[in-house]
This record gives structure tokens, sequence and C-alpha cells, in this order.
């Protein structure tokens, strides 16, 4: 996700305010009006590869555009996504689903409206071995990262924020461990970038190599 900041202060006079009607009182039939963050946080999170519950381990980067690694114990697998229209983004077909008060109430209804189609290439046990060790090595780093960064900000009382930053979104799940993290795509002390952001940038150059087209995009886009 690439996050930017903008504060900015609009004074309505209170008469208007209460003159406009809300987003959602123009829509009948059940669509709503309104996209919400939480609603697209909640679509993009239900997009996910078929046959996800068969996976022993799976591993998913990104957030419209995903890659996933998993296995079943025998088959070894690297999945992505892509769309009818690769030009548009789920953002943007929410919102058009908005204007025009079709935006299902429930996210996961709006997941089949996007028309997502997944690819799926095999990979070698070898293959997969190494990056699922290679990203429990990262984060095991990533967690001692996290206590040494957290003892600062006690300490300090002070904390930090990215701005134009690119960041990895990752869940790992395997039926006993689900753990969800973010790890900033930017450079740390002694110029070392996170060893989540590391991987993940090993995982784009695998499907590079797995797809046969650039993946070295940013994994939130």
């Amino acid at each position: 996700m690439r996050i930017s900041v903008l504060a900015m202060l609009i004074f309505f006079p209170a008469a208007l305010l209460r003159a406009q009607p809300s987003p959602e009182a123009k829509c009948t039939g059940g669509g709503l009006g309104l996209l919400t963050d939480a609603y697209y946080d909640a679509v993009v999170d239900r997009i996910e590869a078929p046959g996800k519950f068969d996976a022993l381990i799976t591993i998913t980067t990104g957030r419209e555009l995903k890659l996933v690694l998993r296995t079943d114990g025998e088959k070894f697998e690297l999945l992505t996504n892509t769309f009818d229209n690769p030009n548009e983004h789920v953002h943007s077909v929410l919102d058009a689903l908005a204007q025009s008060c079709r935006l299902p109430p429930d996210p996961k209804d709006a997941v089949a409206l996007l028309k997502v189609k997944w690819e799926t290439k095999e990979l070698s046990s070898a293959q997969f071995a190494k990056m699922h060790g290679d990203f429990l090595v990262a984060l095991s780093e990533y967690v001692s990262n996290t206590k040494e960064r957290s003892k600062w900000m006690m300490e300090t009382r002070l904390s930090g924020i990215y701005l134009d930053a690119w960041s990895f979104s990752i869940v790992y799940d395997n039926h006993t461990q689900h753990i969800q993290l973010v790890a900033w795509d930017v450079a740390e002390e002694n110029n070392k970038l996170d060893p989540i952001a590391n991987w993940g940038h090993e995982l784009q150059k695998l499907a590079e190599e797995s797809f046969h087209r650039p993946f070295l995009r940013k994994p939130n886009e």
C-alpha cells in the first residue's frame, strides 16, 4: 500500500450539511451508494485462491493482486490472480458500482462482480522448501526487530511513520498458526531492507520465472 498524508480542514455551514442527502439516500433496491475504506478492505481480503481449504501451508502476499504459495503435502504451487480488465483497479470497479447504486451490501458478494481469474504454476518440493524456509528465517528476524523497535519507542516515547512508502502485506497459515503482518519496503539502519520485504522481492522473482512476465511491481499496487 502506498501511503501519503494530506491534512485539510473544510468548514461547511451547518444548514448546508443538513441539506445534503446521504449517498445511500438516492439508492433503492438494496444497493449501496457509498464506498468506504472498511468495505474495500473487506473485499480485497476475500479475494482468495480456489481450493484454499485443501492446503496445509499457505503464504499469501499482496492485496488486489496476490501471489500465493501453498502445498497440500504432495503438490507445491504458486498462484496469482488477474482481472478481466487489467487496467482497472478493484477500488475503481467498486466505486463505479457504488455510483450506480449496485454495490452489494455484503462485501463477499462484490468479489464475484470483480471477475477474478487465477493462474497456477507447479513448483518443485525444493523450490517450495526454500521459499518456506527463507520466510520462517525472515519472520524470526522480523520479530527480533519488532522487539528492538518497541524497546526504543518505550525508551524515547517516539514513533515513526513512513510517507510515500510501499509495504508487503503477508498472511501465513498452516491450520495451527495464523500470522498476518505488514513489512515496509524501505531501507532501515545500515541501508538494510526489512527481512520480510527482502523475502517479498525473492517471491516476486520466482513469480517472474514461473509465469514468464514481469512481477517486480509493488505488492499492493
